[in-house]
């Protein structure tokens, strides 16, 4: 069985240095992950590498923001893969907290 986190095709970013998420550190600051998608879910993208167990990535909007942004989480809903790696989807906006 493949283990990786299930996630919102729309936390999955890319561009000519690869696929990544925006992570929310522990300063509330956004950081780049570079991350290995190993394919489609039903749910979303199985993302196989680059996320540590529990970290809290942007669901959607990540276009519009930058690493080293402070956000402000306004939701966060579980996330998890087949074999239950977790990750915390968070729906973050730009701005001071």
């Amino acid at each position: 069985m493949v283990r990786g986190a299930v996630v919102p095709q729309t936390s999955v970013l890319a561009d000519g240095d690869g696929s990544y998420v925006l992570a929310v550190g522990a300063d509330g600051k956004l950081v780049r992950r570079p991350v290995h998608v190993g394919g489609a879910h039903r749910d979303g993208l199985l993302v196989t590498g680059g996320l540590a167990d529990g970290e809290r990535i942007v669901a959607s909007a990540g276009a519009f923001l930058r690493a080293g942004e402070q956000v402000t989480v306004a939701a966060a809903q579980g996330g998890g893969g087949p074999a239950g790696q977790k990750s915390q989807v968070a729906h973050a906006a730009a701005g001071t907290p």
